[in-house]
């Protein structure tokens, strides 16, 4: 892989570890190495001809393998594949289990009754609000497979994905739950033994719903998932430009829609050229843009002690040396210097100028990453005030670059912790309603529409505002600004 002859790990695709000088004078310390064609069982399916297998006698047992996704034809890369039909519908896609077996205590904001508030039996987009409703228009599919590894990796570095399945075990050792933030640094995110994966599965949701959207048999889809993803970059921990880590990764442990728009670009060359994500959750969406700025050959800093640091390459391309340019992220989101994630800043703009700076009709661009645009909202005290700032902000900074980039794919991190009713979430500082989200849903689907034929994939990212539990009724939902929110957004989706 680096040019030279490995060691006996990389020749047999184990993971393994390298070392690498990385500075005069200091001692070499081991990088966790590890490349994937598909998924952990690699090794056992690429063994040397005569080469003995789980037995002594006889050659290895052949491993089931999935079936390809509707882009993974054998014609995939003899030019473009014949443009697939419009899809039409509207499907849910949910985890097998509602996600609950990531155990974050109840205390946790990030607590398993978001989604049964959602799509559990008696859940808002299950039962509608009444006669009429476009909800019940609504198809379901459950989703019990995994993302492979390598869907994982074309994201996210492997010594993040090893030290996130270390730490779930751990948690078996210390009462059912640990923090994966690391000790230091302000703690939000706990694991439990099975949250790797419960985040794995959710990837692999998104990834199906790109293959179903895509490949023609719906319009568009939405995935309800938990815990929440775009605040995990390549790294977990997304690192500013003088090589500090952000405060935490805001309850994420995959990011579920970076991973389905690697996937989308990878599998469906030639039907997906351009892919566009956009993120409304309150919080930036940091993770993302790391990952989407990690598509350009660049360099990264990291702090391995106090006042010592080193400098790296860093490039995760999708498909290959054009990512950059087919890859389009936009996060709108309130920007405050006391507001989560706070360096913000730093994450999503190189020069680390403030994002209300003298020029305000630039702030947060980046003229080193065109296509990562962050869109700040300052803090507000009315919906009249948040919905007027939002729809502008809307209007004049995301139509407009959205439609000139023309994807071929939308996809949607879709946060409701916005809601005037989410003070948890927001603290009080932004006061969305119901009507602001499927206005903008609305607008997102109209450009899809002219540009891409209508395909849409959102996935739920944030949203905290959840009654405690009092029954099995579907009127619980309805005191829940999450839900109410959520259905707006899928609302738009089915009137497409």
């Amino acid at each position: 892989p680096g040019g030279s002859e490995g060691g006996e790990g990389e020749e047999r695709g184990l993971p393994s570890k390298r070392v690498s000088i990385l500075a005069p004078m200091m001692g070499p310390p081991n990088k966790m190495f590890c490349k994937r064609w598909l998924d952990e069982q690699a090794p056992g399916a690429c063994l040397p001809q005569g080469a003995a297998g789980d037995s002594a006698s006889g050659p290895p047992q052949k491993k089931h393998c999935p079936a390809r996704p509707v882009g993974h034809t054998k014609d995939a890369f003899a030019g473009a594949p014949p443009r697939p039909p419009r899809g039409e519908g509207t499907l849910v896609l949910t985890p097998d289990g509602f996600c609950l077996a990531h155990k974050t205590g109840n205390a946790c904001l990030e607590c398993p009754r978001r989604v049964e508030l959602l799509c559990g039996d008696t859940g808002i987009l299950r039962t509608g609000c009444g006669e009429g409703d476009e909800l019940k228009r609504l198809k379901f599919e459950t989703v019990t497979h995994q993302a492979p590894l390598a869907d994982l990796l074309r994201v996210h570095d492997w010594e993040y994905i090893s030290d996130l399945m270390k730490r779930c075990e751990e948690a078996k050792l210390h009462r059912g739950k640990t923090w994966l933030d690391p000790p230091g640094h302000p703690r939000d995110t706990l694991v439990s033994p099975e949250s790797y994966n419960v985040a794995v599965r959710g990837a692999g949701a998104v990834c199906l719903a790109v293959d179903r959207v895509v490949g023609g048999s719906v319009r568009n889809a939405f995935v309800p998932l938990r815990p929440p993803g775009h605040h995990a970059g390549p790294s977990g921990l997304v690192y500013s430009d003088d090589g500090c880590p952000t405060e935490s990764q805001g309850f994420c442990l995959i990011n579920h829609v970076a991973v389905g728009a690697a996937y989308a670009r990878y599998n469906y060359r030639g039907t997906v050229e351009r892919i566009a994500i956009v993120d409304f959750d309150v919080h930036c969406g940091n993770g993302t843009a790391a990952i989407v700025r990690n598509l350009r050959p660049h360099k990264h800093t990291r702090m391995i002690s106090s006042g010592t640091s080193v400098t790296m390459p860093s490039f995760k391309p999708w498909l290959d040396e054009t990512d950059s340019d087919s890859v389009f992220f936009a996060s709108l989101h309130l920007s405050a210097s006391d507001f989560y994630p706070r360096l913000a800043v730093k994450e999503c703009c190189r020069f680390g100028e403030p994002e209300f700076g003298a020029n305000e009709d630039s702030a947060g661009d980046d003229p080193a990453y065109p296509n990562v645009v962050n869109i700040p909202m300052h803090k507000t005290s009315t919906n009249e005030e948040s919905s007027r700032l939002f729809r502008s902000l809307v209007e004049g900074k995301l139509l407009g670059r959205l439609r000139d980039f023309r994807p071929d794919l939308i996809m949607i991190s879709a946060g409701f912790d916005g809601h005037r009713e989410d003070v948890e979430g927001n603290r009080g500082w932004c006061h969305l309603l119901e009507d602001d989200y499927e206005w903008i849903t609305d607008r997102l689907c109209d450009v899809a529409d002219e540009t891409c034929q209508g395909r849409v994939v959102s996935v739920l990212e944030g949203g905290y505002h959840v009654p405690k539990k009092a029954g099995k009724r579907s009127g619980d939902a309805m005191a829940s600004a999450l839900a109410t929110s959520c259905a707006a957004h899928v609302r738009s989706l089915v009137k497409g």
